[in-house]
């Protein structure tokens, strides 16, 4: 046999070409180019027997023809690697171009890695831009042999792993896992675990795959990042083939898995940790060994040539989508299947049966009036309030530490009331399908009627799903008293009641929603909650006995009644501003102040002159706000904060002497009451000052604190745009769609103008409402600090729509003149 060296740049006949029919020398002509694929035929995609068929012969017209399989562009970039020669002159033949080009035309000339010599330090020493990187790592190449990582062969070893590696290595860890596991459950609790674990690992495979190794165009820019990126994932996308790099090397694979065993003990028993994690072995075995299969392997199974064909399609089509490996079931879920003309399966028809079930509020026929809708609106606030009043029939007791405690600002919930959950099941349901929405891992065309109404059926049912599941947990862990000392049927009207609660709830900020009201219930919610504390302790007629007699708990009552009884003027005003255990008129002057400050910054804006394309001299402007993210940065971190808590605060009660929970929070009951704070570790930082006089006593918890609530507001005042569709980028797209540009700018260049005014707006109007909210909680403000910017923000825009309401009436009148 002829090698490629010999034969290069040689011209054969096709009687030649012909003899080479067999696996021992397998040569094709495509276009007039001879292909030695001899080292190639048992790695190709379709399998060995596929290319067998046609050795020795002309593939021109096989691989265009769609009826066999269409090859993309990466076919013809592999079958470039291994061309050897030319077909005689006198025997060529004209090549008829398909889609108005000659595929092999299109393959670029190779800028980016030799794949003959070592790719470590050509990726260290390169200079890509991200853009270039990720485009060219994602085309594969083929080499007959393992590639080359590293010039040293001791580094070298520990980038190959062969496929025996996983099962050899993990096994025994598995089988330790579940023999450890019985001393702890039984067998049948062990299974559950096992069954568990091994279902829970599809759902990991394909998250880890589409978020973790498929970061692309989200990896920042710079060598070291892009060096990460190929190690991790890319190097199997430019080399699909190579055998040595389809599993992950055990050193990798043991650092992501003590990871995983962490988290796991932190939510499971030890019994079902064993369980949960041996599950997860295997499903890891079974992941890593079928991978290897379905770049080498080769199956007359149907399901199984189908799961390769599906798996090599994302090598060689499509790197965006069909990321599961052992099923393409998440992909089915998520929507990230291929786009084919017969995919007519996405997340959201999952939601089409349930919609004649769930309960709905029918949409006006007309626009609702300017009154009327004040009317519902203070109907809906009435009813609110009623429910956040009512007490729950037929608990025993609420006085233990509220696990919500943190939340309830954000939440609109009163213990122990109707409104126990307030509005968190409708937070949570839409900002999980926003977020799903907005990552695209849920497929949604907002332009589609259908796709808008079973998005919002979606967000409904899961919100009636988390009331229910919140119910029951609540109930049967004790929330109310013992199950066993309710019985069975106050468990029951006790989950029923918190359901029709909630029900109730989500109907009427849908109500609100479709135009019967104003703004939204979830505002209105929150605004009412937080005024209705801050009023309450101005104005509440309570007496508390501190130690120096009764005393009014509403600070305002509290100074005219000092000022009858005391017959010392000024040591009663002294003590209306200054007591310490009850509300005072400082809370109140500060609460005040940050009401007006808040109001005063959201008059700050950047107005960005547009023109129409379509219009000659209609001219606009394009608000961009200091508070161009509302008071989103402040509600994420409020809710990040408060989740950690809890979650610490229940490890904390499980494990009080494991020394990663105490770093994680040490929690104890304040003061004699009820409630737990944390009092040492990450928690305890993330809390603010209880007052002025102990940020001077503990400077340290202060500083962290105050750089943590920057930070966090910040950063997640620049994801909210990209989650809500609010960044540059979609802004520049909807200015486009309307035809409008930015004057002065052209269409191609307003993108970054946005980028340079938007994020900056975004970031530091973060930072603001970050220091506003520490500003406040310094001050000691009624209600908190994250409470009153809520609650400023919410009542500004309803001010804003009262305002546009009213400004349409006026027009609406001028026009009927």
């Amino acid at each position: 046999m002829e090698t490629a060296g010999e034969t290069k740049l040689r011209e054969y006949s096709r009687a030649e070409v012909a003899k080479h029919d067999n696996a021992q020398s397998l040569w094709v002509i495509r276009g007039n180019q001879v292909f030695d694929l001899t080292t190639f035929h048992t790695d190709h995609p379709g399998g060995s027997d596929v290319l067998m068929q046609f050795a020795g012969q002309d593939v021109t017209e096989v691989m265009r023809d769609s009826s066999i399989h269409t090859h993309a562009i990466q076919a013809y970039r592999v079958l470039k690697d291994f061309y050897v020669g030319e077909i005689t002159s006198d025997e060529r033949q004209d090549l008829p171009p398909a889609s108005g080009c000659d595929e092999m035309e299109q393959v670029e000339e190779e800028k980016f890695l030799d794949i003959n010599r070592p790719l470590f330090m050509q990726m260290w020493n390169s200079k890509f831009t991200r853009e270039f990187y990720i485009r060219e790592v994602h085309k594969a190449h083929h080499l007959p042999r393992p590639a080359v990582f590293f010039a040293n062969s001791f580094c070298e070893t520990f980038t190959r792993t062969p496929w025996w590696v996983i099962p050899v290595y993990w096994v025994p860890i598995m089988v330790t896992l579940l023999v450890l596991g019985v001393k702890y459950e039984p067998p049948n609790v062990m299974l559950v675990g096992f069954v568990f674990g091994l279902v829970s690992w599809t759902l990991l495979e394909y998250s880890m795959h589409r978020f973790v190794f498929h970061y692309d165009e989200n990896i920042p820019e710079g060598t070291i990042a892009q060096v990460a990126h190929f190690l991790l994932h890319g190097v199997h996308h430019f080399l699909p083939m190579d055998p040595l790099r389809l599993v992950m090397p055990p050193a990798l694979s043991t650092f992501l898995g003590l990871n995983i065993l962490g988290l796991l003990c932190c939510i499971f028993t030890p019994g079902m940790v064993h369980a949960v994690a041996a599950g997860l072995t295997a499903g890891y075995v079974l992941y890593d060994e079928c991978h290897y299969w379905l770049h080498h392997g080769t199956s007359s199974n149907k399901h199984l040539s189908q799961l390769k064909t599906y798996h090599l399609r994302h090598h060689y089509k499509d790197f965006k989508a069909g990321f599961g490996i052992t099923s393409d079931f998440w992909d089915t879920v998520f929507g990230t299947q291929f786009a084919t003309p017969a995919m007519g399966f996405r997340f959201l028809t999952l939601i089409r049966p349930f919609m004649a079930i769930i309960p709905e509020v029918a949409a006006p026929d007309r626009k609702v009036a300017f009154n009327q809708k004040v009317l519902w609106t203070v109907i809906t606030l009435l009813i609110f309030l009623v429910l956040s009043q009512v007490p729950l029939y037929g608990i025993m007791s609420s006085d233990s530490s509220d696990p919500l405690y943190w939340m309830r600002v954000i939440l609109a919930s009163n213990r122990g009331t109707l409104m126990e959950f307030g509005i968190t099941p409708i937070i949570t349901s839409g900002m999980i399908m926003q977020l799903l929405a907005g990552a695209q891992i849920i497929s949604v065309d907002y332009s589609l009627r259908e796709d808008r109404a079973l998005f919002s059926g979606a967000q409904k049912l899961f919100a009636m799903l988390i009331t229910f599941g919140s119910a029951t947990v609540a109930v049967m862990t004790g929330q109310y008293g013992d199950p066993k000392s309710l019985g069975a049927g106050i468990c029951l009207l006790l989950i029923i009641q918190l359901f029709v609660a909630g029900a109730i709830v989500i109907l009427l900020d849908e109500m609100l929603q479709k135009g019967y009201g104003l703004g939204s219930g979830i505002n209105l919610f929150i605004a009412t909650n937080i005024c209705e504390d801050i009023v309450w302790k101005s104005l509440s007629p309570l007496t508390v006995n501190n130690g120096k007699g009764p005393e009014f708990e509403g600070a305002i009552i509290s100074f005219f009644h000092l000022l009858f009884v005391r017959s010392n003027k000024f040591k009663a005003l002294f003590e209306a501003f200054t007591r310490s255990q009850l509300p005072n008129l400082t809370n109140l002057v500060a609460t005040a102040l940050v009401f007006a400050v808040v109001i005063y910054l959201q008059g700050f804006r950047v107005e960005i002159p547009i023109k129409s394309a379509r219009f000659r001299g209609h001219r606009a402007a394009y608000p961009i706000k200091l508070f161009y993210t509302s008071n989103m940065p402040i509600m994420l971190q409020s809710a990040l904060a408060s989740n950690v808590f809890m979650i610490s605060q229940l490890l904390y009660r499980r494990f009080p002497d494991n020394l990663l929970v105490k770093l994680f929070g040490v929690w104890e009951p304040y003061q004699g009451s009820s409630q737990f704070f944390p009092t040492s570790g990450l928690t305890y930082y993330m809390t603010p000052p209880k007052s002025f006089i102990n940020t001077l006593k503990d400077p340290i918890h202060f500083v962290f604190y105050v750089a943590y609530m920057l930070t966090a507001c910040a950063v997640l005042s620049r994801a909210w745009l990209d989650i809500s569709g609010s960044g540059p980028r979609d802004v520049a797209r909807e200015l486009r769609e309307q035809q409008t540009v930015i004057a002065g700018y052209r269409d191609t260049t307003m993108y970054k103008e946005l980028k340079r005014i938007i994020p900056t707006a975004a970031t530091v109007g973060g930072v603001i409402i970050g220091i506003l909210s520490i500003s406040a909680d310094l001050m000691g403000a009624i209600g908190s600090g994250t409470g009153i910017l809520l609650a400023v923000t919410i009542i500004y825009n309803y001010f804003e729509t009262f305002a546009k309401e009213q400004a349409e009436m006026g027009a609406m009148g001028v026009g009927g003149m």
